[in-house]
């Protein structure tokens, strides 16, 4: 699996996902630095962690199953 988080980290949570990492590491967890990384890595993707995206960006990422929103409220999403 790889999920793709698309939200700012805190360092708090940049350890979870290292935590993550230790205790499935068959699975890939995502964290990219600029946005063109990101780019990158929305085609394979299987889960997504962001509170915004585009249309775009959905209808790129080809093997997404699940849409986190770290956060209530879904209107920055294209539904």
């Amino acid at each position: 699996m790889k999920v793709l988080f698309l939200t700012k980290m805190i360092d708090y949570f940049l350890q979870r996902i290292e935590d993550l990492k230790k205790e499935f590491p068959n699975d890939f967890f995502i964290v990219p630095k600029a946005r063109e990384e990101a780019h990158k890595h929305i085609e394979d993707a299987n889960v997504i962690v962001s509170g915004s995206l585009t249309k775009e960006q959905v209808l790129n990422a080809k093997n997404l199953k699940f849409v986190l929103v770290p956060w209530a409220g879904v209107n920055g999403l294209p539904i």
